[in-house]
């Protein structure tokens, strides 16, 4: 019905526009709208504007945030992974593949081996930290910007935290990005 709608009043925007060629308008896209589409290329579709092929896609980080609101505060579960529980490399794979539908690997120590090594001061949204949490324990979560990273936490579930708090400064291990 929606669509429905939508192509009713580009049908009569285009017919009574006149003969005048301007660039389409692309509207920005609004968060109300975007959380119920699983990808940047169903609301392409669903909205499917006449005059204009693709629409820019949400940058990296604004897309990061929409999946973090849609997951915020679920539990963390070793091997979990689910809206019931989570761990966090489950987290990190689901995240590329719904967000950017990239498939990354299952586990932590997979997941390290992929994409190209960065520093830590050249870090980007959509860029993996990796950090050293025991003896044989790695933990993996996703940088946003200004230093935070969003990650499931074994404390606090899916959350956000800063890569420069005490503890996650002392355990940084590395940082790698993967190619979008």
């Amino acid at each position: 019905m929606r669509f429905y709608k939508l192509s009713l009043i580009a049908i009569f925007a285009i017919q009574f526009s006149g003969c005048v060629k301007q660039e389409a308008q692309i509207q920005p896209y609004k968060k109300e709208e975007v959380k119920n589409y699983q990808t940047v290329e169903e609301y392409n579709q669903a909205i499917n504007y006449p005059e204009v092929k693709e629409i820019e896609t949400l940058d990296i980080k604004t897309s990061l945030l929409l999946h973090y609101q849609e997951w915020k505060h679920t539990k963390y579960k070793y091997g979990g992974t689910t809206r019931k529980g989570i761990d966090c490399s489950a987290f990190v794979q689901k995240t590329f593949k719904s967000r950017f539908n990239i498939k990354i690997p299952r586990t932590t120590l997979l997941q390290v081996k992929k994409g190209k090594t960065i520093a830590k001061k050249d870090l980007k949204a959509g860029d993996l930290v990796f950090f050293k949490t025991g003896r044989n324990q790695r933990h993996v979560g996703i940088y946003l910007s200004k230093g935070n990273f969003m990650h499931a936490s074994t404390k606090k579930g899916v959350t956000i935290s800063s890569i420069n708090s005490p503890y996650y400064s002392s355990h940084f291990w590395i940082a790698k990005r993967i190619d979008f």
